[in-house]
This record gives C-alpha cells, sequence and structure tokens, in this order.
C-alpha cells in the first residue's frame, strides 16, 4: 500500500491513508490520476458503475551517474557538457548530483545562511543551469547531502557534534573529520535546509548519505546527548541508534513530500544481510516505513577477503551482489523501494554491466558510484 499519493479527479483532490485508501465523494465519472515521488503516475478510466477501484503504480526505473559537484562533474562546463552526452547516447536517465560532499562541501550558491557561516560554500555550478540543462535531456533530477559527516558545522558549533570523550571536543574519525550528533535534532536542522532548498529548486529527489552513527574511528570514545559509550553495544543503545536515524528519515519525508521530492537514504550493503545496525544506527527494515528509495552501497572492495568464502569478493561481483539484494528484499515492510549502488572502479566493462543486470533481473534500477566522475559508454547499457 502506497500512502501519501495524491489522487485526483475532475476538481478533486486526496490524498491516500497510511493502508493506501482514498475515499471521494460526490465523485463525478472521469479520468482518476494519481501521482507519488519515485513513482511513475497512473491514470484510471472511471465510469461511475462502481464504488470500489485499485490503482497501481509502478516505480520508476532509474539508471543514474554519480556526479561530484566541484571540477570533475557539474563544476566543469567540459566535462558536464560531456555527460549529458554520454546520457543521450545510453541508457542512462538520471544524474545523482552533489550538493554537499563528505567533507561537507556545499558546491553551489544557497540561501541557507548557516552554510555561508561556517565556511562550507564553494561554487562550482548554477544548480538553476544544472537543473535546466537535465530537464532538456530528459534526466530525472537527484541531489546527495552528506548528512551527518559534517566537519565544518561540527567544529563551528559543538554543541551539537559528536563529543570525544577524552577531550571533550568534537569527536574525529580516522580521517580528522568530525560529526553531527544525530541524537540531538538540533543537529537535523541543516541538512534538512539544504533539502528543502534543493526540492524548491527543482530537483526530483533527495538522497541522504551518511544517514547513519559515525564509524572509522576511536568509537569507544563516542558520546552523544542521549547515547554514551559506556553501552554502546549493548542491545538498547542499537534500538535507539535505530530509532533515532528512523526519526530523522520521517522528519525529512514529511517536509519533502509534500514539496513533490522523493526521499532517498543510502545504507551500508552490510544492513542486508547482518542481523545488527552494525553499529550505525541503519535498518532496512525500519527505514522502509520512512523513505521512498533505500539505496545499498554494494562495492565489492568494501567486503573482506573470506566473506562467503572467497578470497577476492570483487573476483564475485555478481554472486556478491545477488546475494545482498536477495537478503535484503525480505526485509522491505514498508513503501520503499531498493535501487542500490554500484561500482565501476575496480570491474572490468563486462563486469559493471553483469552487476546491473543483477538489479534489473530484480526491477530495482541501479546508480553507478564513481569517485572522479569517470565514465563511459562501455560500461553502460545502450539506449532504449
Amino acid at each position: 500500500a502506497l500512502p501519501g499519493s495524491t489522487v485526483t479527479l475532475g476538481g478533486l483532490q486526496v490524498v491516500t491513508g497510511e493502508g493506501g485508501q482514498f475515499t471521494i465523494f460526490r465523485a463525478q465519472p472521469g479520468e482518476i490520476a494519481v501521482e507519488r515521488p519515485a513513482w511513475e503516475a497512473a491514470n484510471l478510466a472511471w465510469d461511475g458503475t462502481t464504488d470500489s477501484v485499485t490503482v497501481e503504480l509502478e516505480p520508476r526505473m532509474i539508471y543514474a551517474l554519480r556526479v561530484a559537484g566541484d571540477g570533475s562533474g557539474a563544476g566543469s562546463v567540459t566535462k558536464w557538457a560531456e555527460l549529458l552526452e554520454l546520457a543521450d547516447n545510453t541508457g542512462i536517465n538520471a544524474f545523482v548530483v552533489d550538493t554537499q560532499d563528505e567533507g561537507g562541501i556545499v558546491f553551489h550558491d544557497t540561501g541557507v545562511a548557516l552554510a555561508h557561516e561556517i565556511g562550507a560554500v564553494q561554487e562550482f555550478y548554477d544548480p538553476a543551469q544544472v537543473i535546466a540543462d537535465m530537464e532538456e535531456h530528459g534526466l530525472y533530477k537527484i541531489t546527495r547531502i552528506v548528512t551527518f559527516q559534517s566537519n565544518q558545522l561540527a567544529r563551528y558549533r559543538p554543541e551539537i557534534a559528536a563529543i570525544d570523550t577524552s577531550t571533550g571536543k568534537p569527536w574525529v574519525n580516522n580521517k580528522n573529520l568530525a560529526w553531527l550528533d544525530p541524537t540531538d535534532p538540533a543537529s537535523w536542522d541543516y541538512p534538512l535546509d539544504l533539502a528543502e532548498e534543493a526540492c524548491r529548486l527543482g530537483f526530483d529527489e533527495v538522497q541522504f548519505d551518511y544517514i547513519r552513527f559515525p564509524s572509522d574511528g576511536p568509537i569507544s570514545r563516542l558520546s552523544f546527548d542521549e547515547l554514551s559509550a559506556d553501552d554502546y553495544y549493548s542491545e538498547a543503545s542499537q534500538q535507539k541508534r535505530v530509532e533515532t536515524i528512523a526519526a530523522f528519515l520521517k522528519e525529512a519525508h514529511s517536509r519533502l513530500n509534500p514539496l513533490g521530492c522523493a526521499v532517498a537514504a543510502d545504507i551500508f550493503a552490510i544492513t542486508l544481510e547482518s542481523t545488527s545496525d552494525e553499529g550505525i544506527g541503519q535498518s532496512p527494515r525500519v527505514f522502509s516505513d520512512y523513505v521512498d528509495v533505500l539505496s545499498p552501497m554494494i562495492y565489492t572492495y568494501t567486503y573482506g577477503s573470506g566473506w562467503k568464502g572467497w578470497d577476492d569478493p570483487t573476483d564475485h561481483a555478481v554472486e556478491l551482489v545477488s546475494a545482498a539484494l536477495d537478503a535484503g528484499i525480505p526485509r522491505l515492510e514498508g513503501f520503499a523501494i531498493y535501487r542500490p549502488w554500484l561500482q565501476r572502479a575496480f570491474l572490468e566493462d563486462s563486469d559493471i554491466l553483469a552487476v546491473q543486470d543483477v538489479a534489473n533481473d530484480r526491477e530495482m534500477g541501479w546508480m553507478l558510484w564513481s569517485a572522479g566522475t569517470i565514465f563511459d559508454a562501455g560500461h553502460l547499457p545502450p539506449p532504449e
């Protein structure tokens, strides 16, 4: 069932409830139109002879490339033109353009004053032009916002940062990047403000990355407003972490869906098969009630030697992606769909196409990750 879908008949408009139901009073025969972010719109002719109808929607099948916001991607006129031409001549129908990256950089001018105040803004591209270009080329428009790893903001406002118990200062990971405290709702405002602006600018979907608790650092010294390091690995702490991230996503969905934007969340692929939150507060089962799209990042190089008995998981890309997705499908209990991130690096073109087929066979769509926005037609599907 799809809640929050807009149903129109004649001059009447209603929104479906939690169970996907809708009721239209004094309905006149005509065309019933249903729309929902991340789904293809549907129409059904109603002749007035029945008092109940079922309208089925299909998820948008998205085949996207990740586009960095700096000079290696959207920030380069030449590179941007090449990417648009590549999309025109392949089966690509979407781009994922960074608004804020892992380092906390915001890549375009913004009306979010705090971004300027903390020195996060570096103007590489004009979002209005980027959006207009994507629309001209028939591309679905996604923007990516790195969320709780927010180095500039966490250092500027330590009262909303994750704290290192040994220093009393913002905790930093192995790359010396500071994190916000997800348990403090005051840390939510900044990424949500960026997201709302992106929707109003014209993006179709906001993808929250690093939508989790910190990792890759001295975890034992982490402290949050509502979670201490003392019992970080307890069952109660795991539940608190998952509930915290889910609450953020619920808030994001309540703000962005009414603006017409789909809400997506990037998740560790291991959570599709794990029985825990992996210490980061991610749960596909729980999140599926609060977002439109869940994107597991299924990269073979993140799996260690010995995974499923393989010396090198990269040699088993198809089996690895297949196993992850098949394990994750039964965990979807809400209205979310899967659209996985797939890798380009370390694979031959034939392997990249093969893992795309794994997602295609499961009718999911996919996105292709490249840190440097390096793509060519050899590892992309042909145009339809």
